[in-house]
């Protein structure tokens, strides 16, 4: 069970690194759920980072949450349940002035370290078998529009999470991120107005965010 402490307004919840594909999710406004609604749910298969995840949107007031998984057999012929991560959105989900447009890149990455042999030659050790992705937004210069949207994203902590969704009706591409490059726009003529869409920017870097669970 998830305790929130006190009744907030939730948005959605975040599920990652599941070995079951069908669960039940009940929330309440109370610990002791003599209220509550339960609605059932299927993960899917991200390829990317070998895992059962999911988003699923939910507009309630809860205090209190429960995971409830019905009998069917373990992923990878394991003899227990597991579950790696669970985010709770407690406030509304904010929509960039301007989506990320092509380039756009990911590196599939795992965490490890490297032995240095005295040969010369070296051995890569993983710490973990979890899959994590980092990527690379960019966005087109021409449009004001554009720079906001990067602007927006400078106002948000290296600290922050930011939840990334392709939108291509997969709920398995979804995100949690965090901002690992600082933010370059470049000038060379024209005015800049946020709701002018007119020529007037030259360059924006392309943003670097990685995956956090």
């Amino acid at each position: 069970m998830f305790d929130l402490g006190s009744v907030k307004t939730i948005s959605g919840v975040y599920l990652s690194g599941a070995n079951f594909t069908n669960f039940t999710m009940v929330h309440s406004s109370s610990t002791a759920f003599t209220a509550s609604t339960a609605t059932t749910y299927s993960l899917v298969w991200d390829g990317r980072v070998q895992q059962y995840k999911g988003f699923f949107s939910l507009a309630a007031n809860v205090k209190a949450i429960k995971i409830q998984i019905p009998t069917q057999a373990p992923f990878n012929e394991a003899t227990f349940f597991s579950l790696g991560s669970v985010g709770i959105l407690t406030t509304s989900m904010i929509t960039f002035p301007s989506d990320p447009q092509y380039p756009y890149e990911f590196t599939i990455n795992q965490k490890s370290i490297n032995n240095e042999m005295e040969t010369g030659g070296f051995e890569s050790v993983s710490l973990t078998n979890n899959l994590y992705l980092e990527f690379n937004f960019g966005w087109s210069a021409i449009l004001n529009k554009n720079v906001y949207a990067v602007e927006y994203f400078g106002g948000i902590g290296i600290q922050d999470p930011i939840l990334f969704n392709e939108n291509k009706g997969d709920i398995s591409k979804y995100y949690v991120c965090r901002r690992t490059t600082p933010i370059t726009v470049s000038w060379e003529d024209g005015e800049y107005s946020t709701a002018s869409n007119s020529m007037g920017i030259s360059k924006i870097n392309t943003i670097g965010f990685r995956e956090i669970i």
